[in-house]
């Protein structure tokens, strides 16, 4: 099991689970580490959303001209030097086995080298078997780049050097949380893969180090006022980190991740707002965005209109990030659609008067500043905001002026090759019905190749008959719109 939140402080981080010591299955991810925040009835009540989106009608789809996608899209090369290694999604953990001959790896897309085209990076190679491409120090003490030449990746990898400092602390992903188990000597700490001093390139955040343990690397401050950096130096990450200054203006306000969920208890005083770590003003370096504040508790730092009509933004200065927050407007147009979090499903609730979109933060357009991104609008709902052609022809678009983001919005054309091919989300699973001619591929939003983010499409309904289908795409290419 991993570790839980800060509710308990320390000792709730110190009981993580003991790690697998022969790592023959790539490790799970922490499903409860972005929790609802609490604390807001009606956001806790809130209904999840319009299950049944697929089978809506088709009458009335618009056609979509102008800026958008490409229809026609191009192939991107992947690494074979894998036994039966096949990438059938933009991240995937390991299938190490043996006996049918298979060695895919842990692998995760990030701009390691910061040129500005992400790589495919293997953070576990199959440890000591024996399958084409297994390298047991993968994870360890390096992971394995293959670099994006702009057309693909690489077939052979480089090593990049990992931190060494703690004991017995491998990373087998390019995010993780903590394990600190002092009995079998365990002292990975709770990491991410972050650009967090604007240089382009990625580093390794510490922000939890194993609290008071006496393991080594251990560091009771992390997650409390600081975070652990270590430094990416374009071929290997600093094994030494450096202190980043963390907001103290929250009562017992701890951030224990790079993300996370509220934690709002009057009783023992917690006042943790819930907020993400990302580069909303477009410097280049990202900042803590407090996304929802404790409502209208009198705890410090508490506020009831964050993640209504604004959010707080402590700006990351170079070296820290600033104590105090400056307020970022958001899209009021939409009928009690709070924005309680970066990202969300829809809330459509005509009875209560919900209509919250479904949304993402994306940079479509190129400029260095994140938009955001509405893929679903309560259909053809009459709550204010509603539009029924979002996620089937275009998405809305509400870009950002760099200090909130725009109550107007532009639409942005998708593609319109698949059948009933609806892009609900700014990523999605395959949706490859022939009965009711279904034909959503498995898709994701991202800058592959080029200046602006693409459309890239995983796979096309194998070889079904269904319009845009293509039974190469996942095994020798993928489809960039």
């Amino acid at each position: 099991t991993t570790a839980t939140g800060d509710s308990t402080g320390d000792s709730a981080r110190d009981s993580a689970a003991g790690a697998d010591a022969t790592r023959d299955s790539a490790p799970s991810a922490d499903a409860t580490r972005d929790s609802a925040p609490s604390g807001d009835a009606t956001r806790d009540s809130a209904p999840s959303g319009d299950a049944t989106r697929d089978s809506s009608s088709d009458s009335g789809v618009a056609t979509c001209s102008g800026t958008g996608f490409l229809q026609t899209p191009s192939a991107f090369a992947l690494p074979t030097i894998y036994a039966k290694g096949y990438f059938y999604d933009l991240t995937g953990s390991s299938n190490c086995d043996s006996y049918n001959g298979y060695a895919r790896p842990a692998y995760k897309l990030a701009d390691i080298d910061g040129d500005g085209r992400p790589d495919l990076i293997v953070t576990y190679a199959c440890g000591t078997s024996t399958l084409a491409g297994a390298d047991a120090n993968v994870g360890k003490t390096k992971w394995r780049v293959h670099r994006n030449t702009g057309s693909g990746f690489e077939q052979n990898g480089v090593d990049w050097s990992l931190p060494t400092i703690y004991a017995k602390g491998y990373f087998y992903d390019t995010e993780g949380s903590s394990n600190c188990d002092s009995y079998n000597g365990y002292a990975r700490p709770a990491y991410t893969l972050r650009d967090i001093d604007g240089d382009k390139r990625p580093d390794i955040v510490v922000t939890y180090a194993c609290g008071t343990s006496t393991l080594a690397g251990a560091d009771a401050n992390v997650g409390k006022t600081k975070w652990r950096v270590h430094r990416n130096t374009g071929s290997a990450f600093v094994n030494g980190g450096a202190d980043w200054a963390l907001p103290t203006i929250y009562a017992k306000g701890y951030f224990y991740d790079v993300t996370g969920s509220s934690n709002c208890d009057s009783y023992n005083g917690y006042a943790r707002p819930a907020y993400q770590l990302l580069d909303l003003d477009g410097d280049k370096r990202p900042d803590i965005v407090v996304t929802y504040a404790c409502g209208s508790s009198t705890l410090a730092g508490a506020d009831a209109d964050v993640g209504k009509t604004k959010w707080r933004i402590h700006k990351n200065t170079g070296s820290g990030f600033e104590n105090g927050g400056v307020a970022w407007a958001l899209p009021t147009g939409y009928a009690k659609g709070y924005f309680y979090d970066v990202t969300g499903s829809s809330n459509c609730d005509s009875y209560n008067g919900y209509a919250r979109p479904a949304y993402q933060l994306r940079d479509l357009d190129g400029n260095g500043r994140l938009d955001l991104l509405v893929t679903y609008a309560c259909g053809s709902s009459t709550l204010a905001g509603a539009d029924a052609n979002v996620g089937k022809s275009y998405w809305r678009v509400h870009e950002s002026s760099g200090s909130g983001f725009a109550q107007q919005s532009s639409t942005w054309c998708l593609p319109g090759g698949y059948a009933k091919g609806y892009f609900y989300d700014s990523t999605g699973s395959s949706n490859c019905d022939s009965y009711n001619g279904y034909a959503r591929p498995a898709y994701a939003t991202l800058q592959l190749a080029g200046a602006r983010q693409q459309l890239v499409v995983t796979y096309a309904c194998g070889s079904s008959s269904l319009a845009g289908a293509d039974a190469d795409v996942g095994k020798t290419k993928w489809l960039v719109h």
